[in-house]
């Protein structure tokens, strides 16, 4: 091949040398085989003067030629009449050159320019032009109505990666033959109608990244042989769209909507059955939580669990609107979604929506964190060493949802708004299911993955712990025991159970998504519907509605003996005990007595001592003259006699003391449930 139009006849007749560009034809930084020249980018001087008029082939790519006026280009037709391909791609052109009329010419590539404009006739001497390319130039905004007029046998026109915004009415309308069209990866985002009329024959069309967002019935009027329509989204594969065309769904590619379709919000009826269940299960069920632990469990209100509880049912009722917001807009678009989907994507509502999912989604495992510590602290520590107290809870409430708050608002904050997270799909939620990177999957990634994941550990590990630190403070074994611990275990199993079922699956799909694996759009329907918002139906359940569905007196010693084992143990061994009121009284403390909580934290009292002293006090409430009108709080305090055991006061005050041990909530549970009428409490005398 080396002898190939190298200036020497090898061959009989010469074919060798036939149709050659010799290098007296051939400009310098230039290549010419045959009738091919490519010229080198910006070694070439702009002289084609002196190239062989028979070429069939010029590529220019890389030549600076923006600034040769434009006889440069006129002189073409001169000199070029058989050129059939011209290459003039990356060569820093802002304008397309007035070509002269050049009947051969079958193929041009403007691509990779600077090009801003397409004017009127801007090819119309290209008569024989079949192969159009002007993709990759950033800045063409503005294609003129009759740019492409007499490009009749145009077969391919690529347009891709263009600052196009508004596609009007007939803008190809001279291009019968065309069979390929390519706009995509544009920033188009209005389609007029009859924008491709007259393009009978046009086979392929690609319109992916755009944000395309205004368009009417007729968008596609006209397109009567398409064959393959790739899409940005599935509603441009719907039927309204294709009017005298049924477009197979094999032939419109498209990303996958499992959630919404052409017609409805919610397309499958179990997913909008199930969105309306949790919905008003949550609504409802947390509307009991917080109406029961602020009005009908007044003596726990102070109480840290009792705290957290009502903020866990605050941010779950959230959950709650969120979830009738998406079913009442999945209502009010029924059978017309298609013409609203932007509309609802992109309005204050959804967006409202999804700030509160979001809100929810985090308040939530963040107080089932802290319900779950704090737990631990009193069984760990019965006598109260380490545990929440009243005001650092509510201090701990308000400090995490101030954060929920600014995390849930970060996505709607200038410039992170461009994000668009809660506009991603029909049910305003950004979870970071796909392997697609969009803008802001960092910060998702983060919340829904990094943050939740890490916090269901803690939940399962803590669990483990309080059900492993009941079992190591038991100092009694017997049948009551064992299924009271059985009772718990089973309890705590199914709270880490449920959220197993709501975190575990995010994050495990969150993390294959990331090293590349492709979710399915029917595990990202379920996950948004269902098993997302689960949990904020399921809580309820599990922190309180159980204690209204037992009798109230044995609710509250049910409920203290999940976090006292001395309590606990006292309630079993108090029938071995008779009541003494010369032992145990109800009034004031003699000036030598000290407080149960100073003795505690003294460690003054041995185990024993303190079981005997609950088994005392609970044998001897009904035999106190005591009266209980309305909440009662008790605090005890304690004579000694060196390490004996000599006297006992019940104090009974209105309202709980930031100092108050696990023992006396629950004489005062014991105290306030015994309704007992006699007359106000007095001192007994002795030393009171």
């Amino acid at each position: 091949m080396h002898n190939i139009c190298d200036g020497v006849k090898n061959c009989p007749n010469g074919d060798d040398e036939l149709h050659c560009v010799h290098s007296d034809h051939c400009p310098p930084a230039c290549r010419c085989t045959g009738q091919v020249v490519v010229c080198h980018g910006e070694l070439f001087d702009g002289n084609w003067t002196n190239l062989h008029n028979q070429i069939r082939k010029l590529d220019l790519s890389g030549a600076k030629l923006q600034l040769l006026p434009q006889s440069y280009f006129e002189s073409l037709r001169s000199n070029f009449h058989f050129l059939g391909s011209l290459n003039l791609s990356n060569s820093g052109l802002k304008m397309v050159p007035r070509f002269p009329k050049m009947p051969n010419l079958y193929a041009l590539d403007l691509s990779y320019n600077n090009i801003t404009k397409l004017v009127n006739r801007t090819f119309a001497t290209l008569a024989n032009l079949k192969y159009l390319k002007i993709s990759n130039n950033p800045f063409l905004e503005c294609i003129a109505k009759y740019s492409f007029v007499n490009l009749g046998k145009l077969l391919l026109l690529d347009l891709s990666n263009t600052a196009l915004r508004h596609l009007t009415k007939k803008m190809f309308e001279n291009l019968n033959n065309l069979l390929h069209l390519n706009l995509s990866d544009s920033q188009i985002v209005s389609v007029a109608d009859n924008t491709f009329y007259n393009l009978h024959q046009l086979r392929v069309l690609d319109i992916t990244n755009n944000p395309i967002e205004l368009f009417h019935s007729n968008m596609f009027s006209g397109l009567e042989s398409m064959e393959h329509l790739y899409s940005p989204s599935f509603k441009f594969c719907c039927k309204a769209l294709w009017p005298g065309h049924s477009m197979d769904s094999d032939d419109c590619h498209a990303l996958e909507d499992s959630i919404s379709s052409c017609k409805n919000l919610m397309q499958r009826s179990i997913l909008r059955l199930f969105l309306w269940i949790l919905g008003i299960c949550a609504l409802m069920g947390n509307i009991v939580v917080v109406s029961y632990q602020h009005f009908f469990n007044k003596r726990f209100v102070g109480r840290t669990y009792s705290v957290f509880v009502t903020n866990l049912g605050i941010s779950d009722f959230c959950m709650g609107i969120y979830m009738i917001i998406i079913s009442a807009a999945d209502v009010k678009y029924r059978g017309t979604y298609l013409w609203h989907e932007l509309d609802w994507r992109n309005g204050i509502i959804c967006k409202m929506a999804g700030f509160l999912a979001t809100l929810s989604s985090e308040a939530s495992i963040v107080f089932v964190c802290l319900i779950t510590t704090d737990r631990f602290l009193v069984i760990r520590f019965p006598f109260g060493q380490i545990r929440f107290r009243r005001h650092s809870a509510i201090t701990t409430a308000i400090i995490v949802w101030v954060v929920v708050i600014v995390v849930a608002t970060i996505p709607l904050i200038p410039p992170m708004d461009q994000w668009a997270l809660y506009s991603q799909n029909g049910v305003c939620l950004p979870l970071p299911l796909s392997t697609e990177q969009r803008p802001g999957w960092q910060f998702t990634t983060s919340i829904f993955i990094g943050f939740n994941f890490l916090a269901f550990l803690f939940i399962a590990v803590g669990q483990i712990a309080i059900y492993k630190s009941m079992m190591n403070t038991s100092v009694l074994r017997d049948k009551v025991r064992t299924a009271q611990e059985m009772r718990v275990a089973r309890r705590l199993s199914l709270i880490v159970l449920t959220d197993f079922i709501c975190w575990f699956p995010v994050c495990l799909m969150g993390l294959l998504a990331l090293s590349g694996t492709e979710i399915g759009g029917e595990v990202y329907a379920w996950t948004a519907v269902f098993i997302l918002p689960v949990n904020s139906a399921l809580n309820p359940f599990l922190y309180t509605i159980p204690s209204l569905l037992r009798r109230r007196g044995k609710d509250e010693l049910a409920f203290l003996s999940q976090f006292s084992p001395v309590l606990r143990l006292s309630r079993i061994r108090r029938r071995s005990f008779s009541p003494d009121v010369k032992f145990v009284y109800a009034g004031y403390p003699a000036p030598n007595m000290k407080s149960f909580h100073d003795l505690i934290k003294q460690r003054m009292l041995t185990p024993d001592q303190i079981q005997d002293l609950c088994g005392y006090i609970l044998a001897s409430l009904p035999s106190l003259n005591i009266r209980s009108s309305g909440s009662k709080h008790v605090k005890i305090f304690v004579k000694m006699n060196g390490n004996v055991l000599s006297k006992v006061c019940l104090n009974i005050v209105d309202s709980a003391a930031d100092d108050q041990e696990g023992i006396e909530y629950g004489i005062s549970a014991v105290l306030n449930n015994l309704h007992y009428n006699s007359t106000d409490v007095t001192s007994n005398g002795d030393g009171c």
